[in-house]
């Protein structure tokens, strides 16, 4: 969808070219997955924190680690280990659930599965 430009094309006929700008900057640089995180939050910000269409919550990440990912889980986990997963609690309205920010500051090169 993102790379089929409907979202842009959506924001610009509404005339959001402000968020049509970001959505530009946000594919080129190569991310459409943060970008869709922030219209998500931008547009729906009493939504739950979910990325790849699965909550991120105390309980689901330990047990993602526990019962091996599948491929969307492993999207996410790569996201913690790489930090990125920071950007993502940034939009967040109320930050992160202390627990899963306590995740994010775990060791991930331990193995923690």
């Amino acid at each position: 969808m993102l790379a089929r430009s409907n979202v842009a094309k959506w924001l610009q006929n509404n005339g959001d070219f402000d968020e049509e700008a970001v959505l530009a900057d946000e594919i080129a640089d190569n991310d459409p997955g943060l970008y869709l995180f922030k219209f998500i939050r931008h547009y729906a910000p009493e939504s739950p924190f979910a990325l790849y269409g699965r909550p991120v919550t105390p309980k689901n990440v330990p047990a993602w680690l526990r019962d091996g990912p599948d491929e969307a889980e492993e999207k996410i986990i790569s996201l913690f280990k790489s930090g990125k997963i920071k950007e993502y609690f940034a939009l967040l309205p109320d930050g992160p659930d202390p627990l899963i920010a306590a995740l994010a500051d775990a060791d991930w090169r331990r193995d923690l599965t």
